[in-house]
């Protein structure tokens, strides 16, 4: 019992759920349990009526009996309806949490656990959690119907009370065998599921690799043998939950039976009523379905202990220690961009500024240039607020970058990958997510020459955004950075297999924009691609600022 609270304890802790459903929820099955304990009384005093030759009487008690049953089958609609309040009030803020985790999380956190155990716990585990609040309502509810039963029976016939009392005992002990056998296979399950997605996603990633390695053959065959262990683990289970209910029902129908006998001796010696008899037999008849349904609980908190055990662990990973925002929410900005003694450096890393300065004024192109691993990225982070200088100054606008809240730097500041990152869907539904305007999604379309693309795609605008070659994917990065309006856009190393009319475009929708919306285009990159278009070219190489070079005329 101790066990079972520690685990109680554990669920609550992550499921939270809605104080005020749960009680309109118990309160709902407590009525329809009052209802099926009052029920069978007045049915009893029917039949009683009946053999006396009361039919008058009779009637009336079956008018009273029909009220109580319409009144345990509304109590019990109240509970359906509302479930799904009661469980929504812990599935959807579980969800939302471990959506969080994955969005900010360390990335050698999120390594502890595969992607395809997350994607098992935003479902199967966090509805098993969510799930067991209406259990216990229901749990709570029989067992308050079980102890006003047995007392009421105890105050009338302390006999039959003993018997009733020997019945659920007997259930009870029964159930605490069995379902512990339960518990092992409904583990065992959850591991197999898991092992099966993740191995079904690295099959996906590995596609290509295994085809040219001729290794599709072994694959196929490691994931068919844990295919038969996920089969074999459901039968396992199925045979269990078989064991467990037939095993259950001989055993307490040959109980009932014995107990029948005795009640019907007391019945024949005068110890018991016949109205007595008839409102106990319902109740043992009835007996084995409450019980296993009240015993079912203790299992369902140990999977849901089990199921919050494994949404904690995630929900415990430390989050990404990104720079923080301030409060300056800005509208908009005019886009000069200063770094001042600027210093970074993290230990065992080769990402290092000294001292860096430089200034950019607004509506320019400047180029930042210098080699692999000289600082570029480095300064690409600082200015994508994913970390923070440790001395010097960044500044936008006169105001360190420090002081603009999330929402303004969001507003006002957008940039390109090499590889840029599209949801699942369709260009147009994923352009569209920055600029709802499709005038203006065909124009920077156009100029970009994606439209160009995809015209000669069958889906047109509808094709998957994810299932771009590499050079359109960048220009429909671009394309969504020019979209979102903000006022100075990161471009980070286009990708050495552009073409010469793809430069091309790229250049000249960077002038454009300059020229004509006033934007201030970062461009890093390790060539020198984009000399002939920058107002200004930046080297950094070795953490440090080796070169300014103004190449001409500001706009």
């Amino acid at each position: 019992m101790t066990t079972n609270f520690a685990q109680l304890k554990s669920w609550w802790n992550v499921a939270h759920p809605s104080k005020k459903y749960f009680f309109i929820s118990w309160l709902g099955m407590f009525l329809c349990a009052v209802c099926s304990i009052i029920s069978p009384i007045f049915a009893a005093y029917a039949i009683t009526a009946i053999t006396e030759s009361e039919f008058k009487m009779a009637m009336i008690y079956l008018v009273i009996e029909f009220c109580f049953v319409a009144g345990a089958y509304l109590s019990r609609h109240l509970n359906y309806y509302i479930f799904h309040k009661l469980v929504a009030s812990s599935y959807v803020p579980i969800n939302e949490k471990l959506l969080d985790k994955v969005l900010h999380a360390k990335v050698n956190s999120l390594k502890k656990v595969p992607k395809e155990s997350i994607l098992n716990m935003l479902h199967t585990d966090a509805y098993r959690v969510a799930t067991l609040a209406d259990s216990l309502a229901m749990a709570l509810a029989n067992m308050l119907r079980v102890a006003i039963t047995i007392v009421t029976i105890f105050v009338i016939n302390w006999e039959a009370g003993l018997i009733v009392l020997g019945v659920d005992v007997l259930n009870f002990f029964l159930l605490s065998r069995l379902h512990n056998r339960r518990l092992k296979y409904l583990k065992e399950i959850s591991s197999n599921v898991d092992g099966r997605c993740k191995k079904m996603s690295e099959i996906a990633d590995g596609r290509m690799l295994a085809r040219e390695m001729e290794l599709t053959s072994s694959i196929k065959s490691d994931y068919i043998d844990e295919t038969h262990r996920f089969v074999k683990s459901e039968h396992k289970k199925t045979l269990n939950q078989s064991y467990v209910k037939n095993f259950f029902s001989i055993v307490y129908y040959a109980a009932i039976l014995i107990i029948t006998l005795l009640m019907v001796m007391l019945v024949a010696n005068d110890h018991m009523t016949l109205t007595l008899y008839l409102i106990i037999t319902p109740y043992i008849a009835t007996g084995i379905t409450k019980a296993s349904d009240t015993y079912d609980v203790f299992s369902e908190i140990r999977l849901a202990a089990v199921s919050a055990g494994r949404i904690k662990k995630v929900l415990d990973f430390k989050d990404y220690d990104f720079a923080e925002f301030g409060d300056e929410d800005i509208y908009k900005i005019n886009g000069a961009i200063e770094f001042e003694d600027v210093n970074y450096s993290v230990s065992n890393s080769s990402a290092v500024l000294k001292n860096v300065s430089f200034a950019v004024n607004p509506y320019e192109i400047a180029l930042i240039t210098g080699a692999r691993g000289g600082g570029k990225r480095v300064v690409f982070n600082l200015l994508r607020h994913e970390i923070k200088a440790q001395s010097g100054h960044v500044r936008i606008d006169g105001l360190d970058l420090n002081e603009y809240s999330r929402k303004a730097h969001h507003d006002n500041f957008t940039y390109v990958n090499t590889k840029p990152y599209f949801f699942s869907g369709s260009v147009m539904k994923n352009l569209r997510l920055v600029n709802k305007n499709r005038a203006q999604i065909y124009q920077v379309c156009m100029e970009l020459g994606i439209t160009q693309y995809l015209s000669n795609q069958p889906k047109k605008f509808s094709t998957e955004a994810n299932a771009l070659p590499s050079n359109v994917k960048y220009m429909l990065g671009v394309a969504r950075a020019l979209l979102s309006g903000c006022e100075i856009v990161a471009l980070y190393e286009a990708p050495t297999s552009f073409n010469e009319r793809e430069w091309l475009q790229l250049k000249s929708a960077l002038n454009y924009y300059t020229e004509n919306c006033l934007r201030t285009f970062l461009v890093f990159s390790s060539s020198h691609s984009f000399d002939d278009v920058a107002t200004k070219i930046i080297e950094i190489n070795g953490g440090e600022v080796t070169k300014i070079k103004k190449i001409k005329n500001d706009n």
